[in-house]
């Protein structure tokens, strides 16, 4: 029996995959029963596996019988990815601040693995640091660090080289709330190589920043609502860590036809760019994926930018706030639980007075800027804009030679296409005969294409052994979807050789036919005569008579109207035999392409909007760049779309109910409003006050943001920055 492929992964949820007890290969023996078997990854607890979109399973092990043609199949796991926690408390320290009825602090690191006692060791400062001096109020991610001076020997610190960026994990209480959870890694460690005693400073982070270098797996988040931006959202934050947290969420901007009183993440569609670069998934070749989604950052970006969103992690929960919000008197943050589930609506009131806590106050200033421009990045149309363009010139480019053992191995396969009855060939010892194709890379005279060797009997195309190659979204993995709103009109083309399979030809080739099928989701299409073509839902195999041999004929199908929304597939079958004897003819394939018109509406890369304030001055503010927004169409992987029937795009947008903007608007707005005006910065240091960056303060009649903080934890003094927001509100 012939070898195929076997295309089979996890789409939602985590699990090892295994087939025979082993890790999958790509080709399997047609007729061979498979034991298939899932290992979930933790805190998923069923499976359920589908082949063209039919369930064929719902057990964790089950039996499959390789077909004779390449499968793909796909399994949905349900719950929510759990880290199993194996940190051990390894040394701890406990000191009380230096100041009258100061808290306790205790210092705690706990090693990956480890299971043995602790003990205690000396440390000698804390300091917490909350973003950097100099930080722009713009930035959407903020980061948290450690600073701890231990004292102790060298050869007691080498330990904390070894391992990576999750290794070592530090935790800081102070009383009874934790303040703190990080992770020591090698790029900050620096050991004093000398001799006896020794001070030495190590740096915790907080994980956000390397988020720059953490993949988004959207199918580890909650199934239930994993294609809304705050399941997204709660799960990147949450997707890297062994201890889940909570997240807040506060961001009083929403579009016309939303709910107000809603968080406004919980009311539409993640776009497809804050999941894939450009929006649109990537694979390496019709095998195995590539692994292209976004890096949590990138997706935290997109999502938050346009709405000048924060997101930091403070007493061990993250918090998303709009900058806007802290120039109010207060404001309202929806809490979640890592499930995604919404456990509270709590209020957060600013303006909390300072000025009897602020000691040796510095203003300064930054520069004022009077136009700002603010883009949307319209990257590449979805899929279904696009329009399905597909194209395989079936040159040498579009193999692949297969490594495994058996009888593939050194064969050359098509990449982007499914075999059917048919195996892949090198070259050929004889004249190949029976009810399997072969399918092989020809090249002659510079001329590159697929060779397909084999005819069908004289049932045609009601042979019941038809051979063939097809390309389709299900099993090539390729997005080639289409949507009537925007793709009109289909064009195929293809080039088609039939040549003898021997020198002695027989002249019988006005006996055969080309057969193609072109189906769109349920419809399939026709001839309606020699240059008319329509659709039917009936499946046809539409065939073209050969009338010469040795040159390329050309098949031009242009401007057919799209029948329905679906996903197209396109299949090219062995010489199709009307009369005689079989396998006397070979047909060659070559430079096939259908395309699906674009709409022109959406061909734009970048729409703009600039705001210009009254102020004397002639600063221009660097441009603003968002990824997602208004699009105008659902085609645009950048749009914005409502979880409203239908999903629309968003248009209109308000922060007060009662004004009626495009978002880019209300971006310019807002930038304005941050830097359109006197710009100040109030560097001090704030003494026994406990200062939270979710909450703005009052100081000298303003309300000012924090953008940086250092605390000393031992002496509990903060260094501080803030942002002057402007005069206090009186509502």
């Amino acid at each position: 029996m012939a070898d195929y492929r076997l295309k089979i992964r996890m789409s939602e949820g985590g699990g090892t995959i295994t087939i025979n007890g082993n890790p999958p290969q790509i080709f399997y023996t047609a007729g061979d029963v498979l034991a298939i078997a899932v290992t979930l990854d933790p805190g998923f607890s069923s499976v359920e596996w589908f082949k063209a979109g039919v369930s064929i399973s719902t057990s964790t092990s089950f039996n499959f019988t390789m077909p004779d043609s390449d499968v793909s199949i796909l399994g949905v796991a349900s719950g929510a990815f759990q880290p199993v926690d194996g940190y051990g408390l390894k040394y701890y320290r406990e000191s009380r601040q230096d100041k009258e009825n100061g808290a306790c602090v205790r210092l705690e690191i706990y090693q990956d693995g480890y299971g043995g006692d602790d003990s205690e060791i000396e440390v000698q400062s804390c300091l917490l640091r909350f973003g950097s001096l100099g930080a722009d109020i713009l930035d959407t991610i903020v980061g948290t660090s450690l600073d701890f001076t231990l004292v102790g020997t060298n050869d007691q610190f080498k330990e904390f080289l070894v391992g990576d960026n999750r290794t070592w994990k530090v935790v800081l209480k102070v009383g009874l709330d934790v303040k703190f959870t990080g992770y020591i890694t090698p790029d900050f460690v620096t050991i004093n190589d000398i001799s006896g005693p020794t001070v030495q400073t190590f740096t915790a982070v907080d994980g956000l920043k390397g988020f720059d270098a953490i993949r988004a797996i959207p199918q580890l988040y909650a199934p239930a609502v994993r294609n809304l931006a705050y399941a997204n959202l709660i799960g990147a934050l949450n997707q890297s860590y062994v201890d889940f947290r909570n997240v807040n969420m506060a961001c009083q901007v929403h579009e016309s036809r939303m709910y107000e009183i809603e968080n406004v993440f919980e009311q539409f569609i993640i776009p497809e760019v804050s999941l894939y670069p450009e929006g649109q998934p990537q694979y390496l070749n019709g095998s195995q994926i590539l692994n292209n989604q976004v890096f949590i950052s990138e997706m935290l970006e997109s999502l938050l930018k346009p709405f000048l969103c924060r997101v930091f992690l403070w007493d061990e929960e993250f918090w998303i706030v709009r900058t806007g919000e802290l120039a109010k008197t207060s404001y309202t943050a929806f809490k979640y639980l890592p499930d995604t589930t919404l456990d509270d609506e709590i209020t957060i009131a600013n303006g909390t007075d300072i000025e009897c806590d602020v000691s040796f106050p510095e203003i300064t200033a930054r520069r004022v800027f009077n136009e700002f421009t603010v883009n949307l990045n319209l990257g590449k149309l979805n899929s279904q804009a696009k329009g399905g363009v597909f194209e395989s010139t079936f040159g040498q480019d579009n193999w692949s030679r297969s490594f495994f053992s058996g009888p593939t191995f050194n064969i050359y396969y098509l990449r982007l296409w499914n075999y059917f009855n048919a195996i892949g060939v090198n070259q050929v010892d004889s004249t190949p005969s029976g009810d399997t194709a072969l399918i092989q890379y020809e090249s002659r005279s510079g001329n590159e294409g697929v060779k397909i060797w084999t005819t069908t009997t004289t049932a045609g195309v009601l042979d019941t052994n038809i051979s063939g190659i097809e390309a389709d979204t299900l099993n090539t993995l390729i997005p080639i979807t289409i949507v009537e709103e925007t793709a009109n009109k289909l064009t195929f083309e293809l080039e088609f050789m039939v040549d003898a399979v021997t020198s002695a030809d027989p002249g019988t080739f006005t006996d055969h036919a080309i057969g193609i099928k072109i189906q769109i989701g349920t419809q399939f299409m026709y001839r309606i005569d020699a240059t008319t073509f329509g659709w039917t839902g009936t499946d046809t195999i539409m065939t073209f008579d050969v009338t010469n041999q040795r040159v390329f004929n050309s098949i031009a199908i242009s401007n057919v109207l799209v029948p329905e929304d679906g996903s197209v597939k396109i299949t090219l079958y062995q010489l199709i035999l009307k009369s005689g004897t079989r396998h006397q003819y070979a047909v060659i394939y070559r430079n096939l392409k259908l395309t699906i018109e674009e709409n022109e509406a959406l061909t734009l890369a970048t729409i703009s909007t600039k705001a210009v304030t009254d102020n004397p001055y002639s600063n221009v503010h660097p441009e603003y760049d968002t990824n997602i927004g208004d699009a105008e169409s659902n085609a645009s992987t950048s749009a914005i779309k409502l979880t409203i029937t239908g999903n629309p795009v968003s248009e209109n947008w308000t922060r007060d109910g009662v004004e009626s903007l495009p978002l880019m608007s209300i971006i310019a707005q807002d930038l304005a409003n941050l830097k359109g005006r006197t710009n100040e910065r109030l560097i001090a240091d704030v003494i026994h006050t406990e200062l939270k960056p979710y909450q703005s303060y009052a100081y000298d009649g303003n309300l000012w943001a924090i953008t940086a903080m250092e605390w000393d934890v031992y002496r509990d003094i903060n260094r501080v920055e803030f942002f002057n927001l402007g005069e206090i509100p009186t509502t």
